[in-house]
């Protein structure tokens, strides 16, 4: 099978997950002493907003939920303690 074959299978496995469950959380990787950090997901996650940012505009000027989008955003920004 080639490459887009097999993106587009991932791609029709996440949407077939996100409409069959009621909530999605994200996969956050856990560090020293358990604790799991968020930044890496949010970056990643931002990095698929900018492809496509057409179709998130809406969700970030609505007043009513684009603050849902901040913490996201914030966590995307931090640079890592740690080289």
């Amino acid at each position: 099978m080639d490459f887009l074959g097999l993106l587009m299978r991932h791609w029709d496995s996440i949407v077939r997950i996100l409409r069959e469950q009621d909530v999605f959380a994200p996969l956050l990787f856990q560090g020293e002493g358990g604790i799991a950090h968020a930044n890496d997901w949010a970056r990643g996650f931002m990095r698929g907003v900018r492809l496509h940012y057409k179709s998130w505009k809406e969700l970030f000027d609505d007043k009513e939920h684009g603050y849902l989008l901040v913490p996201i955003s914030g966590f995307s920004a931090r640079t890592r303690s740690r080289s």
